[in-house]
């Protein structure tokens, strides 16, 4: 901190109270922009983040880190990237995949990576299946979307996909055409994904006034063979749906 007072012309206390930003400190916003300029000038960083390497401003910073617990099991993720990639491209940005396979140990030398890489303007955190995640502390130091995912609390930008709404919809349309015996053929039923569509099918039951049977709903795998499976199951019913 001598430095940065002697090169920004202030006290030793001035420069205190403006890198910790502390509040309620009457420093002149003239004296403020003294003390962060030549604290740039000298490559200061605050404590949090003297883990990253000082920023080359030679280096050209067009790149975004698409971090994914899996890629190759399902053609989802790979969706998401070539959206990701695409729009990146766009907008001068290039898109770069880290598929962890859900290993604490390489998502680690992948952040790792990411974090000592100047080029990096950001990070999209992604997931194969929409869940609750634990989000690495180090991504607190750089700009980062979490994708079909979400974390506690709430700090990060999050996309994930509307299930209760799309559950509501597809059922909404189904009574609105008079079915009131409507077959649900669901995922796996810990999944947040299963839930909340379930949820927005009994939204559009209760919207249309029929009541919930239990004897209606089947749960999968997300896979055609069992979702064959539960459909000969609810068709072979006595009184069996008019509508799937």
């Amino acid at each position: 901190m001598t430095d940065i007072a002697r090169l920004a012309g202030v006290s030793q206390s001035s420069v205190s109270l403006v890198l910790n930003q502390m509040s309620g400190a009457r420093i002149s916003p003239e004296t403020q922009a003294k003390v962060w300029e030549a604290a740039h000038k000298i490559g200061y960083r605050l404590p949090g983040l003297r883990h990253l390497p000082v920023k080359d401003p030679d280096v050209e910073r067009n790149k975004i880190a698409f971090i994914v617990d899996e890629i190759s099991t399902s053609p989802h993720p790979v969706v998401s990237f070539d959206g990701a990639r695409d729009y990146a491209f766009e907008q001068g940005l290039i898109v770069c995949a880290h598929a962890t396979r859900s290993n604490p140990e390489l998502e680690e030398a992948v952040l790792r990576s990411v974090l000592h890489d100047q080029s990096i303007v950001g990070v999209i955190y992604a997931t194969i299946f929409t869940r609750k995640v634990r989000l690495p502390p180090v991504l607190k130091d750089i700009p980062t979307v979490l994708l079909n995912c979400y974390a506690e609390p709430r700090k990060h930008m999050s996309v994930v996909p509307g299930e209760v709404a799309g559950g509501f919809a597809a059922t909404n349309y189904l009574t609105s055409l008079g079915h009131r015996r409507i077959g649900f053929i669901n995922g796996e039923p810990w999944m947040d994904a299963a839930i909340d569509r379930l949820k927005g099918y009994k939204q559009a039951l209760a919207t249309a006034d029929v009541a919930f049977d239990e004897t209606l709903v089947r749960d999968g795998d997300w896979l055609p063979l069992r979702g064959y499976e539960a459909a000969l199951d609810l068709l072979s019913m006595d009184n069996r749906p008019s509508a799937i």
